[in-house]
């Protein structure tokens, strides 16, 4: 299996939330890799408005699976994906170790989202408590 992880930002966001999820996208990475799977997984982090229930709105979009085909490879795959809102006042405000902290606890939040529909035969339950230890993990790492 592939994590990704992606934002949809306010421009003063984008370089600070760039550092924390390129670290996380890495760490899950090599804690995902011993499942061969082509099935790709994505956090979206949406961080525009200071108003968390305006980022939810937002997050409708974000919360989905499908196929799609790589733009540069023209490989097709299977993917599904969930959003996170968090407030841009916290990603200015914090320092990076009190944002991967806050930010992993509201990604494992996120996890509970099971409006999400996954791909047939996937067992959410199992990813999702591997994904919530990796975070957990990784929250609490001294990095």
């Amino acid at each position: 299996m592939k994590i990704k992880i992606s934002s949809v930002a306010s421009e003063e966001t984008i370089i600070p939330l760039n550092r924390f999820y390129t670290k996380l996208e890495d760490s899950l990475n090599n804690y995902f890799s011993k499942n061969p799977s082509e099935l790709v997984f994505m956090f979206v982090i949406v961080s525009v408005y200071d108003d968390k229930d305006e980022n939810y709105k937002s997050c409708k979009g974000h919360n989905k699976s499908g196929k799609v085909t790589d733009p540069f490879s023209k490989e097709k795959f299977e993917y599904f994906s969930i959003a996170v809102p968090y407030e841009p006042r916290k990603v200015l405000a914090l320092t990076e170790a009190e944002l991967r902290e806050d930010l992993c606890g509201e990604m494992i939040c996120s996890l509970s989202n099971t409006s999400v529909k996954t791909p047939k035969g996937f067992d959410f339950d199992h990813f999702v408590s591997e994904v919530r230890l990796a975070l957990e993990i990784y929250k609490r790492a001294k990095i």
